[in-house]
């Protein structure tokens, strides 16, 4: 019984999300909004300070929000200044999330550098990004061949970070039933299944976790060695 329902809610999210990123993408920013009590982007920062490089991908890229705050916001490299052009790269399948995020990134004066890909066959050379960063994403790390692209065209000392594992703390009662949802979809936490692909990879990994009273997210840190082994 726990197989045939395990089954059927996988069956059931990947048809839903299929969709929440396709002929429903125009309502991502709202309900990504609504479901975290307005945390969602907030959360997505959360991996800015772990940045490392110039070269930067984002892996399944959605509205482009990050895209967006990527530019905005100073890194911790020196090489990662305010308003570097050409540094910030975007991947995602949905022909619907690029023409989003396309149109934003232009009404904000950006120029887009996107790509529609799948994470199993990355259209970059070997080494050609010093970070890659990836936000509430389906559950790429359960893919090998996933794992060993973004392994490849990751430099050597190059950063994989993932946020993921949001939740609201306050109010309490509202909080505990968005992360009852947050549940049934798997974002709740950044379990050992997750690390231990990166890790067989060669990859050092680790979680940390930032916040407030208000809210918490998790962000998987995978670092690759300096010798690129």
């Amino acid at each position: 019984m726990r197989d045939r329902s395990s089954r059927w809610r996988a069956r059931f999210l990947r048809f839903a999300f299929h969709h929440f990123y396709n002929s429903f993408a125009w309502s991502y920013d709202a309900v990504s909004t609504a479901v975290s009590l307005g945390h969602w982007r907030e959360w997505s920062r959360a991996a800015i300070p772990y940045l490392r490089g110039r070269r930067v991908l984002e892996i399944a890229f959605g509205t482009g929000n990050l895209q967006l705050d990527m530019r905005l916001t100073p890194g911790p490299s020196p090489m990662l200044g305010k308003g570097e052009k050409d540094c910030f790269f975007g991947l995602d399948l949905s022909p619907d999330m690029a023409r989003i995020a396309a149109r934003k990134l232009r009404r904000a004066g950006a120029v887009p550098s996107l790509v529609r890909g799948n994470v199993l066959d990355l259209p970059f050379a070997e080494g050609a990004f010093d970070s890659l960063v990836l936000t509430f994403p389906p559950n790429f790390l359960a893919a090998p061949q996933a794992v060993s692209e973004m392994r490849r065209v990751l430099a050597g000392g190059g950063r994989l970070i993932m946020v993921d594992a949001g939740w609201v703390r306050k109010p309490a009662l509202v909080g505990a039933l968005i992360n009852l949802a947050f549940r049934f979809t798997g974002s709740v936490d950044i379990r050992a299944d997750r690390l231990e692909p990166l890790r067989a990879a060669g990859f050092a990994a680790q979680v940390v976790e930032q916040g407030d009273t208000h809210s918490t997210v998790q962000v998987l840190i995978a670092e690759k060695s300096p010798s690129g082994g």
